[in-house]
Formats: C-alpha cells, structure tokens, sequence
C-alpha cells in the first residue's frame, strides 16, 4: 500500500524484536545495541521507533526504580544517533 501512494519506490524493512526493550534484557539483545548494524548500517530515509511498552513491563515486574530513567536516556540516545546518521524519525507511542 506504502508504494502505491508514494511517487518512487519504498522498501519497508521491520527491525523489531517481539518482547524487546531498549536496553538487553535475557536473550534479547534490546535496541540500543541492535540499532547501528540492524538500522543504521542500511541508510533508511526514515526510522519509525515504537519502544516502551516492554520498558515498562520489565520495570514493574522488577520494581527497577531507575527504570523510567534509563528508558528515557536509552530512547534519547537511539533518537540522536538516528539524526545524527541523516535519518528521519517517527516515535510512535
């Protein structure tokens, strides 16, 4: 659908994790660390970033008080690197 509406040809690539958080939690390497050779090694015009919501799960399941702090920081982190590379970014919450 993307491609039909747009003038020129897009490619979607979908570099989530089900489960992820922004920072390594159990298997999951978390987006901080997948971020240069999962996003920004492919150049994308525009990076749409979904993240948190597994953030706040591991912080209630743990009662991690510092939780909220280093989502915050690791999500300021992946949106400043991402700009820094040229790309675009889209939160969505």
């Amino acid at each position: 659908m993307l491609s039909v509406s747009v003038a020129s040809p897009v490619t979607v690539l979908n570099r989530g994790y089900a489960g992820d958080s922004t920072e390594a939690v159990g298997e999951l390497p978390g987006a901080l660390n997948r971020l240069d050779t999962e996003v920004i090694e492919e150049q994308p015009d525009v990076v749409v970033v979904l993240l948190g919501a597994n953030d706040a799960g591991v912080a209630a399941r743990t009662d991690d008080q510092n939780a909220e702090a280093r989502f915050e920081a690791n999500l300021g982190t992946i949106v400043s690197r991402l700009l820094e590379s040229g790309s675009k970014v889209l939160l969505l919450q």
